[in-house]
């Protein structure tokens, strides 16, 4: 009798579900390596990214470069030279077309500067990065972003308090401290001076309001330290400032006025402090018959930006005025 072996091949049923399954899998590998999201795309993204960024600090750094040749020159009792400059740093990178001065960067990127030291990014870009302070004049609009509230504080009413700002809202935008007088601006920051490639920038409006009790004549030193601390804690954004103080009287009367009540940081005959009176255009002093001038009034904080600090051009600030875009 004839023993029968049985077969231990796969069925076709077998077969064709694995094929499926290996289709599928197939299907999902191709889906996640192509399309617009998958890894290739990514990929190609982050080195795009990455080359834009590189050229982007590049541009940054001729600039810094070009600005302390400037002031080695400067020193020297000669007037900067652009060929001068590239000869002496850029030798054998850069080149001359039509009367523009190009180099050529780590990156691939093109970058063309002026005997300003105007750098711009590509030829066929609008961007180009110059330092802040050789492009503002006093009153100018800069974007500059102190960042947003992270707490609420009702409209102050005893001495010392500050107030009327609420949380998640931006520090760049400007209330109402003393009800009576609404602001004549929303906000935004404005150039109070340049000096050295150092911009100094005040708001716009009042962002913040503080209450001072000048009752027989005390308080007016705390007043001012107060003032000024708070600034300095409130509204420096570390990445293009350095410090933060409030205004003061002696500050540019061009910037000053606001449609609003404010104080400056300025104490009178060592017992009253200055404020600025939107009704007569002038600085008075709280402690003056007015019983106005003893309660909540605005903050304007001064900001000073850092020497490197650098614009690509201007742009809307989002309160209704063109400002300079800043970057570093």
């Amino acid at each position: 009798m004839r023993l029968i072996q049985k077969s231990k091949g796969i069925t076709l049923i077998a077969l064709v579900i694995t094929i499926i399954v290996l289709l599928i899998l197939a299907g999902v590998s191709i889906a996640t390596l192509g399309g617009e999201n998958g890894i290739i795309s990514r990929a190609r993204k982050a080195k795009t990214t990455t080359e834009e960024k590189q050229a982007e600090e590049e541009a940054v750094l001729l600039v810094n470069e070009y600005e302390m040749y400037k002031k080695m020159c400067e020193t020297e009792g000669k007037e900067p030279n652009i060929g001068e400059f590239l000869e002496k740093n850029y030798k054998d990178k850069y080149k001359v077309e039509d009367g523009k001065y190009k180099i050529e960067t780590e990156s691939g990127e093109n970058l063309e500067i002026d005997d300003k030291g105007n750098v711009k990014l590509k030829d066929d870009d609008n961007v180009s990065y110059s330092l802040l302070a050789s492009k503002v004049k006093v009153g100018d609009f800069v974007n500059y972003d102190a960042g947003n509230w992270s707490s609420t504080a009702d409209k102050p009413n005893s001495q010392g308090q500050f107030g009327g700002y609420t949380s998640e809202t931006s520090k760049n935008a400007s209330i109402t401290p003393y009800s009576n007088y609404a602001n004549t601006y929303s906000g935004g920051w404005r150039v109070l001076s340049v000096s050295d490639n150092i911009v100094t920038i005040v708001h716009a409006g009042t962002p913040v309001s503080y209450y001072h009790n000048y009752t027989n004549g005390g308080h007016a030193n705390e007043t001012v330290n107060k003032l000024n601390t708070f600034c300095n804690n409130n509204f420096v954004n570390n990445k293009y400032a350095s410090s933060s103080r409030s205004i003061r009287k002696s500050d540019s009367s061009s910037v000053l006025q606001t449609g609003s009540y404010y104080w400056f940081a300025d104490v009178q005959n060592n017992n009253n402090v200055w404020n600025w009176d939107p009704v007569s255009a002038t600085g008075q002093y709280a402690g003056s018959p007015k019983s106005a001038f003893q309660g909540s009034f605005g903050v304007r904080p001064v900001v000073v930006l850092k020497a490197e600090v650098k614009t690509t051009g201007t742009a809307s600030n989002g309160y209704g005025q063109t400002g300079y875009n800043i970057t570093i």
